[in-house]
């Protein structure tokens, strides 16, 4: 017997605007869902507390990665108590990703965070490191 991979096959994009508006209602997306939780959250001072940091000396339990993977906790915590089951049946480290993707829309990543002066964005170190 042979080892078969099947690769993912993914149907083609719709071909009119009223379709589209069907897949959308359809398909949840997971960045939509945590950003809605994240919103709801945010005024929280247990989630918020996990996203102040910068810098991983100025985290919670001392390194951004472990801070996003608190806050997805509390996500999915959240989502759970909401019944919604698609973001509170994900995986954490998918709803870090998606975290990742609402913190960067509204300039709140650590990395955008890191070069702001006086509300304006520096550029980054001639290395693209941490200073």
């Amino acid at each position: 017997m042979e080892n078969q991979i099947r690769a993912a096959v993914r149907p083609l994009p719709p071909a009119d605007v009223k379709s589209l508006d069907d897949v959308r209602v359809v398909i949840p997306n997971l960045n939509d869902s945590v950003n809605f939780l994240f919103r709801k959250l945010w005024a929280t001072p247990d989630f918020y507390r996990y996203l102040v940091g910068v810098y991983d000396e100025q985290c919670v339990e001392g390194s951004r990665a472990t801070d996003n993977v608190f806050a997805a906790v509390k996500i999915r915590e959240a989502a759970i108590a909401e019944g919604d089951m698609f973001v509170g049946g994900q995986h954490i480290h998918s709803i870090v990703k998606s975290l990742n993707v609402v913190l960067r829309r509204y300039n709140l990543h650590p990395k955008q965070r890191m070069n702001v002066l006086n509300n304006e964005q520096v550029p980054a170190a001639p290395n693209g490191g941490e200073e």
